[in-house]
């Protein structure tokens, strides 16, 4: 299986995109409701040649766009898009972080 890049702030691939390509959506919580999971485009990899290389993986059995989630995940994500959406976003998106990593540490099955 593989999925999508998701670059996220403060790491190469965010740069990249930042100064090579174009983001369809920024704002780190909204890529977890996009599907298929494209976000951003550069001039190498089009947003159409993504999403006909996603359709591909998935008739070959390769690619999921869907989350299996508890509903504990979904109170930590609608958490998170409520700081997100009150806060700054240089601080909402450290505690974005934060609880990401705590949930994938400590409570994913």
């Amino acid at each position: 299986m593989f999925y999508s890049v998701l670059p996220f702030k403060g790491t190469p691939q965010w740069d990249y995109v930042s100064k090579h390509g174009m983001f369809i959506f920024d704002v780190i919580h909204h890529y977890h409701s996009v599907k298929p999971r494209i976000v951003f485009e550069t001039p190498e990899f089009s947003y159409q040649e993504r999403l006909e290389a996603i359709n591909l993986a998935k008739k070959a059995g390769y690619y999921s766009d869907s989350n299996d989630r508890s509903p504990l995940f979904d109170l930590g994500r609608d958490t998170a898009k409520r700081i997100q959406n009150t806060l700054p976003p240089f601080i909402s998106n450290k505690i974005y972080l934060l609880l990401k990593n705590f949930y994938r540490r400590y409570l994913k099955r």
